[in-house]
């Protein structure tokens, strides 16, 4: 096969399930997609496979193999797992559901001024969030957000070095458009964008009361209940 390139990848939007008690807010629309994902710093002449579906209104389930024949059993799969979402007590599903509909808090809820943006896993629930961004954020474009999320994953390669130095817990990255600090913590990873003129000692300072409000938060950010 020839090299790999970069692909377009279609969502599936169909309508999910009605109302009802328990997993039935889970009803299965039956909405696929089969992508095929290219790493090419990885290896530029494979490719991983994205099994895409949908399962009700909110939840979307993403299945990936090496496999490019994988299609049905990824899908037989899937449709275990739409069938023990629906099969749920109702409690487990009104939990799940809040948790799947609810949007991500504004920016400004952590009430941090020299905030830009930030992304946050609370890794002991193996759970991510990151704000709603407010009208004329630098962020607002796809191309200004992903070379973000670009400066983010270098940041993350450092914290998770595995060099003769180790890991840097915290990590500090100046540039004309924002300083990118990196914490990494006992449950936690925690990317954040600030002003780009903050001095270090405020920029952590600011970094600290993030980490305070987003820890306060977790149980309205997350999926915590897990007594089924």
């Amino acid at each position: 096969g020839g090299r790999c390139g970069f692909g377009g990848a279609a969502g599936a939007d169909g309508a999910g399930g009605g109302e009802g008690r328990g997993g039935r807010q889970f009803a299965d629309d039956q909405s696929q997609s089969w992508l095929p994902l290219c790493l090419p710093h990885f290896n530029e002449r494979g490719f991983l496979h994205a099994h895409v579906s949908t399962v009700g209104q909110h939840l979307r389930l993403v299945l990936l193999s090496p496999d490019r024949d994988a299609f049905a059993p990824l899908a037989a799969h899937r449709d275990a797992f739409a069938a023990s979402l629906a099969a749920l007590a109702p409690p487990a599903a009104s939990a799940l559901a809040a948790a799947l509909a609810a949007p991500s808090p504004p920016l400004e809820a952590a009430g941090v001024p020299e905030l830009l943006h930030y992304a946050y896993t609370a890794t002991s629930l193996g759970q991510s969030t990151s704000p709603l961004l407010p009208a004329g954020s630098p962020y607002a474009e796809p191309a200004a957000l992903e070379r973000l999320l670009r400066r983010y994953q270098r940041a993350q390669a450092r914290t998770h070095a595995k060099g003769r130095d180790g890991p840097a817990h915290e990590y500090f990255a100046a540039s004309d458009s924002e300083l990118v600090v990196a914490w990494r913590g006992a449950g936690f990873e925690l990317y954040v964008a600030l002003w780009p003129l903050i001095q270090l000692p405020a920029a952590a300072a600011a970094c600290s009361q993030l980490l305070r409000w987003l820890r306060r938060e977790e149980k309205a950010l997350f999926l915590t209940y897990t007594k089924y």
